[in-house]
């Protein structure tokens, strides 16, 4: 079990050498590198969570398309929030109170789909992982989110 184990994780990083090679040799418009820089991260993430949850390919086999579905859910979601709204700063000053109450209550249902998506997730989760690898999920999720903001930061 833990030779497939290291296989898996062994895959996961050539995966993401390859993709940071592609974007180390891609030229063109800044939507396409956006793109690859997205592909990098999500390789890097794809390598460091099975890395902290120590996956069996059987789990993996099973938990990786629904952390993907998981994540697709929740981009859409956040997507189309932005799309709908723009909060930034400086509009927010030259909106009514009227307006602005909207806002705060579009927002604050914003973060209640949010949380149903993150608790229909931890269910399904909990039909294919042991407890402990769903708080190392957390644990590994938030971990790799403070790496990329220092790495960000570190630019």
């Amino acid at each position: 079990m833990k030779r497939y184990s290291k296989i898996l994780r062994n895959l996961a990083l050539i995966t993401s050498v390859m993709i940071v090679a592609q974007t180390i040799q891609a030229q063109g418009d800044p939507g396409y590198k956006y793109q690859q820089k997205r592909e990098k991260i999500k390789a890097h993430r794809i390598a460091f969570i099975t890395e902290k949850l120590d996956l069996s390919p059987e789990e993996a086999q099973i938990f990786w398309p629904v952390y993907n579905e998981q994540e697709a859910k929740m981009e859409e979601e956040i997507k189309g929030f932005r799309e709908k709204y723009d909060i930034s700063p400086r509009n927010i000053w030259e909106i009514s109170d009227k307006e602005a109450e909207e806002l705060a209550d579009a927002q604050l249902e914003h973060e209640q789909k949010m949380l149903n998506l993150k608790k229909e997730f931890h269910a399904q989760l909990k039909q294919i992982l042991p407890p402990k690898k769903i708080l190392m999920l957390i644990e590994a999720d938030r971990e790799f989110k403070v790496e990329l903001m220092k790495r960000l930061s570190g630019r």
